[in-house]
């Protein structure tokens, strides 16, 4: 910048008024260039986050011109994952102003200032809302260039905003859909390529001595995401090497492969737009939620409160007889019941007509007919019964009411066992499966000639999204040039998950 940078005059505006329309009432935040006020609009009765330029500013063109610009494009872009812009004007002092809708959330910086870092399930749905938000602006032809915690704020719900585009490189493809903000090439604004704008850490590599693109955003996107599962960013400020960051633990592999494909160092090896990106992780949030399924049903499984059970066999009370009186009681039982049956034998069992004699009968369940089960055979006390019948005299008392020596058949009663709901059917593979992946075998063998000699890897497609996962771990340069060679496959639009064996050409 050409303008020395001076503090600004924050605390002296509180109170003021611009233009007769907008009450400055407290400052939000303060950055390089301007600073930001919650405002009262007057004339619609509502609140306005009001954003200023800083007075050393002002007689910067370059500066000034790049305050304007942001203007106009956030008035442009109408999407509910980046911040509005309404209205535009000049203070008394001659500083420009811009007036954008009032957001009261937290910033995921002050967030990650508190928790250092996220849960996964958390980071991985506000990176997705990102993904959109920044959708939103390239195909509006504009790079942020300036992704980072300080510039998303978190609503109610963790609904996401994206702001400050201060810094933003507007493409060509911006000023050919210019509508009524047409900008003639002579003022259109040219970074010179070796000057880097950015926050240190989350610069794209390439940045040094290549224009910003999208895929930059998605660079600095990954180490957002990299810092909200981690606590840390990926790389250090003063690492120009880029050296590989440490492993992600505790975490899905699909969602480590994600955040590791968008921090790639050369930005063609990167997700190539955030579309793509944005199915990685909604196939990964998926993964995600069903472990956290499973956690959640393995906390609500009761466990066994051993405080309250039965007590145990020593545990119980003693009985009011001990056991050495009852077995004496029983002992004398025995010696005068045989003492009885030696001088008084028993009668023959012949029965009297009028005589009933008590019957013991086992209650067997009845076995249909119809079943696999063996025949049910009689108990000994059955058998005797049927011999007494046998012998018993002509006039024996009405059937009606004697004793059934058969028991009724009794209904087994068997648990009431509720079905599981059944499992979704798997989509099967297309019929063009084979033919896809012998178009990509050159591919997939070149990028596996020095790992192990079969590979298995787990296909998961997803309306026109395809993914390769090795069931066994692979290096990262592998792992890369299998991601490479999976985008070349095209299945249409067809979803399905299913394995693939590659196995060695026989010489």
């Amino acid at each position: 910048m050409s303008t020395p940078h001076r503090p600004g005059s924050g605390p002296k505006l509180i109170g003021r008024v611009l233009e007769g329309r907008y009450e400055l009432l407290s400052i939000l935040g303060r950055g390089g260039m301007a600073d930001v006020y919650r405002a009262y609009f007057r004339p619609g009765g509502s609140f306005r986050a009001v954003k200023i330029m800083r007075p050393g500013f002002v007689g910067d063109a370059d500066v000034t011109r790049r305050f304007a610009r942001e203007f106009k494009a956030l008035h442009q872009i109408d999407h509910e994952s980046v911040v509005r812009a309404f209205d535009y004007g000049l203070a008394d002092d001659g500083r420009p102003y811009m007036a954008m809708e009032y957001l009261d959330g937290e910033s995921l910086h002050d967030l990650l200032d508190q928790s250092r870092r996220i849960e996964p399930l958390r980071a991985v749905r506000i990176a997705v809302q990102l993904c959109v938000a920044l959708g939103a602006l390239h195909e509006q032809g504009i790079v942020h260039r300036d992704l980072k915690p300080g510039n998303v704020l978190l609503l109610a719900d963790d609904r996401v905003k994206l702001i400050d585009l201060g810094i933003a490189r507007l493409t060509d493809d911006y000023y050919a859909r210019d509508g009524r903000y047409i900008t003639p090439p002579s003022q259109r604004i040219r970074t010179p390529t070796p000057f880097v704008m950015g926050t240190p850490g989350y610069i794209a590599p390439e940045l040094g001595h290549e224009h910003p693109e999208p895929r930059s955003d998605i660079f600095s996107l990954g180490v957002v995401l990299y810092r909200m599962l981690s606590g840390t960013i990926p790389f250090r400020p003063s690492d120009k090497s880029y050296s590989t960051p440490a492993s992600l633990v505790n975490l899905p592999r699909s969602l480590e492969r994600v955040v590791f494909t968008a921090l790639e160092v050369k930005p063609i090896e990167r997700y190539q737009s955030v579309d793509e990106l944005r199915e990685e992780l909604e196939d990964a949030l998926l993964d995600l939620e069903s472990d956290s399924e499973i956690a959640e049903l393995d906390d609500a499984t009761p466990t066994p409160d051993v405080s309250r059970s039965a007590p145990r066999l020593w545990q119980r009370p003693a009985p009011v007889f001990s056991l050495g009186a009852i077995v004496g009681g029983l002992s004398i039982a025995t010696v005068l019941l045989g003492l009885h049956l030696a001088f008084d034998p028993p009668e023959s069992p012949r029965l009297a007509s009028d005589e009933l004699a008590p019957t013991f009968t086992e209650s067997t369940p009845a076995v249909p007919a119809s079943s696999n089960h063996l025949p049910a055979q009689s108990s000994p006390t059955t058998r005797d019964a049927e011999r007494g019948s046998q012998e018993a005299p002509a006039s024996a008392p009405d059937p009606v009411d004697e004793p059934s020596i058969d028991t009724e058949p009794v209904e087994l009663k068997t648990p009431t066992v509720t079905a599981s709901p059944p499992r979704r059917a798997r989509a099967r593979r297309p019929a063009i499966f084979d033919d896809e992946f012998r178009r990509i075998l050159p591919s997939l063998t070149a990028c596996t000639r020095f790992g192990p000699a079969e590979v298995t890897f787990a296909v998961r497609a997803r309306a026109g999204a395809v993914t390769l996962t090795p069931t066994t771990p692979l290096a990262a340069g592998m792992q890369r040039c299998i991601d490479r060679a999976a985008r070349q496959l095209d299945f249409g639009a067809s979803s399905f998950r299913t394995k693939y064996t590659l196995k060695p050409s026989k010489p």
